[in-house]
């Protein structure tokens, strides 16, 4: 072999590994930035009942980090002075290719510890800490029959979702949207929304109000099976995006399961959160020097934060790990499947809940 042949070789390997450690660096930057924090202003804030609508940015108009459609955004509350803050995940409203702000509703509940902060106290000016956009419940590409249900403030992540399918440059044959609310004042871009299903000639908008006004027009009443079996009727199959109750979510997918379509249904869901009853059997749990009780059936996350600071706990839902325990010893009972599953010995205590006495301890 020449020396010339030699060297080209010599080349070619050299430039391989450069490459090689180019993707090394490319995805572990990737990596990185699901943990980036950002520093970003309120620049606006519109109320809707008992909803905040927020749009986040920075004032010199510099890109933010992008996102899939469906993602989240971790948001930092610092409720207490000289307590570290708190993690809470929203799902980001709208959806841009290069996004220069973001949007997120934050709705008051009675055991919204953050949410209620944000609502109460977030005006336009203000500063919050929020970590780069991700989450698993994200808009799948090739799907042409498309069910989307949305409950209340669960319509954010959805109507990420149908920006996307605006954008795409072949749109899918069908798109409909199933939105349930309480009162008229719920319906979160309602206008929008019908403004689209005028525009669109695949889009379907389907409101739906279980306490409505006397001049309402639309659906009443709850989302049921036969709601879903007549809004997917000829459909040869069906993608089911859901983010709404834990009640309506299962009977939804339960209905979606029945339905007689011959490529059958694939269902996608988000939560934030797990809704459970207590059992009225209480337990006694240790963690570190603390020892509390702790009411079966609900979920230990919530039932161990006035004794624990979970810094990284944001998803509630079994996502994003932040509230890993090792048991130490005792019996729990899983309240919901986790998208990231811990690992032997590991539980995580926004998805459990104690069925005995439990020895935790904090990784």
């Amino acid at each position: 072999m020449s020396i010339s042949v030699v060297t080209s070789v010599l080349l070619f390997c050299a430039t391989l590994a450069l490459l090689a450690g180019a993707t090394l660096i490319v995805w572990g930057s990737l990596a990185q930035r699901s943990q980036q924090r950002l520093t970003l202003r309120v620049l606006r804030r519109q109320d809707a009942g008992d909803t905040a609508i927020l749009t986040l940015g920075r004032r010199s108009w510099r890109r933010l980090p992008a996102f899939r459609p469906g993602q989240y955004l971790a948001v930092e509350a610092a409720i207490q002075q000289s307590v570290p803050p708190l993690m809470r995940c929203y799902s980001l409203a709208r959806w841009q290719r290069n996004p220069y702000r973001y949007q997120l509703a934050i709705k008051r509940a009675p055991d919204g510890r953050v949410s209620n902060w944000l609502a109460d106290n977030v005006q336009v000016g203000s500063r919050l800490t929020v970590r780069a956009p991700s989450g698993e419940f994200v808009l799948q590409a090739g799907q042409d029959y498309i069910v989307l249900i949305a409950g209340g403030v669960g319509i954010t992540p959805l109507l990420a979702m149908l920006d996307g399918l605006r954008a795409c440059r072949q749109p899918p044959q069908r798109v409909v949207l199933l939105y349930a609310a309480r009162h008229y004042e719920q319906l979160l871009w309602h206008k929008q929304l019908l403004s689209w299903e005028q525009q669109l000639p695949w889009f379907d908008y389907r409101p739906c109000l279980s306490a409505p006004e006397h001049d309402w027009q639309g659906w009443r009443g709850r989302l049921d099976a036969a709601r879903l079996a007549a809004v997917t009727q000829g459909w040869p199959h069906a993608a089911l995006y859901q983010c709404a109750s834990d009640g309506l979510m299962t009977a939804m997918s339960l209905a979606a399961r029945q339905l007689p379509l011959p490529g059958g249904t694939v269902i996608h869901q988000e939560a934030f959160g797990v809704t459970a009853q207590g059992s009225g059997q209480w337990h006694g749990v240790s963690l570190g020097q603390h020892h509390v009780s702790v009411e079966g059936g609900r979920a230990l996350l919530a039932e161990l934060e006035s004794v624990h600071h979970f810094a990284d706990a944001s998803c509630r839902a079994g996502e994003c790990g932040g509230c890993r325990l090792q048991l130490l010893s005792g019996d729990v009972e899983w309240l919901r499947h986790p998208v990231q599953p811990p690992q032997d010995g590991l539980i995580l205590a926004c998805c459990c809940s104690a069925k005995s006495d439990l020895a935790l301890a904090a990784l």
